[in-house]
C-alpha cells in the first residue's frame, strides 16, 4: 500500500480556479461515499481517502494500491469537474515518507504561516528610490523571485527594475498590483499618502482568501493606518516593524527546532507503523491458529468437567486467553519491530515454518 497526496494553495493556484475546487462539507463526504473508500468490496486503487479543504488550499491523501497520481488527479478531476490539463500546472505531489511529512507539517501550522515564503511570493516595491533599491536588493539576496517595481514613471521603475530582473508599471495600475501582491513594500518617500483603505478593499475584494502584508518603511508614511482593519491585511510601519516583526520571527523560529524534533519523532512512529503492516496477515494468522487450538482444548476440558459452574468455566476460559496472549506479544512485537529491516521476507519466512503457517494463509 502506498501513501499518496496532491494539493494547491494560494501560492500556487488563482482565487478563481481555487473557488472552483473547494469541497464543502456535504460535498466531501459525496466525494467519498462515490468513490467507494473504505468500503472492502470496492475494488478502486483508492482505499483510504483524507480530503482536506480551506480557504487557502486543498488537499487529498490517499492510501492506493498503485504508486501513481493519475487516479488521484482523476478523482479530483471529477469530484469538481475541473480538466486534469486545468489541474497539473497548480498541484504539487508527495509520496511515501515526504506526503507523511508535509502532512504532520501542515497539522502543526508550519505550512500556512501568516509570513509569506518569500521565495515564492508575489512582492511589490512601491518607489524607486534608495529605499527601494536596498530593499530589493535584500530581497533578492533572499530568494525572492517574483518582483514588481511600481513607480510614479516608467522609466524610473525600470531603471531599478530591468538591473534586477524585476517587473515594472506606474501608479496608474497600483491597484492591480495590490490584487497581484503577496507581499507590498512601500518606499516613495511621497509628502502624502499613497495607499489608502479604499484602494486595498477593493483590491482584497478581488482576492479575498490571500492575506496580504504591506510593510510601510518611509516617513511621511505611504499607507494609510485604516488598512490595518481589513481582514486578512497586516501593516507594518517604521514604529512597529524591528519591534514586532523581528520580536515574531525570532520567537516563532526558536520554536520550530522543538516542533520539528517532535514531527520527526511522530513520522518515524508512523513509518514504522505503517512498515508493520507488511507483517499484520502472519500475525492475524498466528493468532487465528492460536484461538483455534485455545477454543479445542478448552471445549474439550470443559466436557470433562460438566460439574463446572458458569463462573469456574468463565475463569478457565479467562485463564487460556491470558496464556495465549501473553505467549504470542513478544514474537509479534519482534515480527512488527522487523518489518521494516531488510531481512524481513526472511524472518517471515521463519516464523511462517516454525508455527506451520502456508506462505499463502
Amino acid at each position: 500500500m502506498h501513501i499518496l497526496s496532491i494539493g494547491l494553495n494560494h501560492t500556487t493556484t488563482p482565487v478563481e480556479l481555487r473557488e472552483r475546487l473547494t469541497f464543502s462539507e456535504d460535498q466531501v463526504r459525496a466525494a467519498l461515499a462515490r468513490s467507494g473508500c473504505g468500503h472492502a468490496n470496492i475494488t478502486n486503487e483508492l482505499k483510504e481517502m483524507v480530503i482536506i479543504s480551506t480557504c487557502n488550499c486543498i488537499e487529498i491523501y490517499v492510501a492506493s494500491t498503485y504508486k501513481s497520481f493519475s487516479g488521484l488527479e482523476a478523482f479530483l478531476s471529477d469530484a469538481r469537474g475541473v480538466s486534469v490539463d486545468d489541474l497539473r500546472p497548480h498541484l504539487y505531489y508527495f509520496a511515501g515518507a515526504e506526503a507523511v511529512r508535509h502532512l504532520l507539517d501542515v497539522a502543526a501550522g508550519l505550512c500556512e504561516r501568516s509570513v509569506h515564503d518569500i521565495k515564492t511570493a508575489q512582492i511589490v516595491i512601491l518607489g524607486a528610490g534608495e529605499m527601494a533599491e536596498l530593499a530589493v536588493e535584500a530581497l533578492r539576496k533572499r530568494g525572492a523571485a517574483k518582483l514588481m517595481v511600481v513607480n510614479r514613471t516608467l522609466d524610473r521603475a525600470h531603471t531599478l527594475a530591468d538591473r534586477w530582473n524585476a517587473e515594472a508599471d506606474t501608479f496608474e495600475n497600483l491597484e492591480l498590483a495590490l490584487v497581484r501582491a503577496d507581499i507590498l513594500i512601500a518606499s516613495t518617500g511621497a509628502p502624502h499618502t499613497v495607499i489608502h483603505s479604499e484602494m486595498v478593499n477593493s483590491a482584497m475584494f478581488q482576492r479575498p482568501e490571500r492575506p496580504l502584508m504591506l510593510v510601510d518603511i518611509v516617513v511621511p508614511r505611504d499607507i494609510d493606518s485604516e488598512v490595518a482593519k481589513i481582514p486578512t491585511v497586516r501593516l507594518h510601519d517604521i514604529d512597529n516593524l524591528n519591534a514586532h516583526l523581528e520580536q515574531s520571527l525570532a520567537e516563532r523560529a526558536s520554536e520550530v527546532p522543538y516542533v520539528e524534533t517532535i514531527l520527526d519523532e511522530e513520522e518515524s512512529k508512523f513509518l514504522d507503523f505503517l512498515a508493520s503492516l507488511e507483517m499484520l496477515p502472519l500475525i492475524v494468522d498466528m493468532r487465528q491458529q492460536a484461538e483455534t487450538i485455545r477454543q479445542a482444548e478448552l471445549n474439550k476440558t470443559l466436557h470433562r468437567l460438566p460439574d463446572l459452574n458458569e463462573a469456574d468455566r468463565d475463569r478457565i476460559e479467562a485463564l487460556t486467553q491470558a496464556l495465549v496472549k501473553k505467549l504470542l506479544d513478544a514474537p509479534t512485537n519482534r515480527l512488527r519491530a522487523q518489518a521494516n529491516k531488510p531481512n524481513a521476507p526472511e524472518v517471515a519466512s521463519v516464523a511462517h515454518t516454525l508455527f506451520g503457517l502456508s506462505a499463502s494463509d
